[in-house]
């Protein structure tokens, strides 16, 4: 392994933090009108990315940012504002992301030997069962408490007339989570080079882009597996070896999947204790995507 190249990817790793870390502040502050200090909304996507291991579709983070904010915002519609802004920015980055990402295979700018192997099926069977057994609950919810259907329903309108309202803080936002997936990318290039190979960045980034789009349709916390294991597959689909490409994911996973949670935790730890950062306090959000 190179160690000079652990640098770079560390490097990658901590601007992802801090270049997330500003796009949470700024979605507070455009549209729930909280102030937050940077180090608070660093504690809590630190503390929120531990928790995002053991809860999926990003649950943690959600968790974590809604407890800081209902210390400074009372109004549930500015609330959901504040996450359904950044989501609705996240689904816009997701979306040129993965265009661009496809238009560099379609180009021949990325491209994939015919020889190789195909990808595996996705297991629509699983998926089915997780979105079934979801909607149950939501039903069992539903009849056990009829008004929360409703009340939800306004609140989701409310913040989405917010969002709309400020659409040019939808693209910044969205500016913000492009600058966090190219950071990722250029993070598993630094883990390739690494281990001893070396592609070029815009093939990385396709792979990793279109990888991580599938990975998040999968219930998995923080797509821990389906990444790991498609991630892998790129690699190898366009020639690096099985072991390499093996070493770089796993490299790439322990520095921006691993590390943060150790940091989380303490982070957590001591808030909880100082009851200045109440990242797990409970009650329902207006949106929670």
């Amino acid at each position: 392994m190179n160690p000079v190249a652990l640098v770079p990817l560390l490097s990658c790793w901590a601007a992802g933090v801090l270049l997330a870390t500003a796009g949470r502040r700024y979605a507070a502050r455009r549209f729930a009108g909280a102030d937050l200090s940077f180090r608070h909304v660093l504690g809590a996507q630190l503390a929120g990315t531990a928790l995002n291991r053991l809860v999926p579709a990003g649950g943690g983070l959600v968790t974590a940012h809604l407890a800081l904010l209902r210390r400074r915002t009372t109004d549930g519609p500015h609330l959901g504002a504040a996450l359904g802004g950044y989501a609705a920015g996240g689904a816009l980055a997701h979306l040129m992301l993965t265009t661009a990402s496809l238009g560099l295979l379609v180009t021949g700018v990325v491209t994939i030997p015919t020889h190789a192997p195909t990808l595996p099926v996705l297991p629509w069977a699983w998926l089915g069962l997780a979105v079934g057994a979801l909607g149950l609950v939501a039903a069992v919810l539903v009849r056990r408490h009829p008004g929360v259907l409703s009340r939800t329903a306004d609140g989701v309108r409310a913040a989405w007339r917010i969002v709309r309202s400020r659409r040019g803080a939808v693209l910044r936002l969205a500016a913000y989570q492009v600058g966090t997936a190219l950071l990722a990318a250029a993070a598993l290039s630094a883990a390739l080079w690494a281990t001893g190979t070396t592609l070029p960045l815009l093939t990385v980034l396709a792979l990793y882009l279109l990888t991580s789009t599938l990975a998040a349709a999968l219930p998995a916390p923080a797509g821990t597996g389906p990444l790991e294991a498609g991630l892998i597959t790129a690699l190898t689909l366009v020639g690096v070896a099985f072991v390499p490409a093996a070493a770089a994911v796993v490299l790439f996973r322990l520095v921006t999947h691993w590390l943060p949670v150790p940091l989380g935790l303490v982070v957590g730890a001591a808030a909880l204790r100082r009851r200045s950062l109440p990242l797990l306090t409970a009650g329902p959000a207006p949106v929670t995507a």
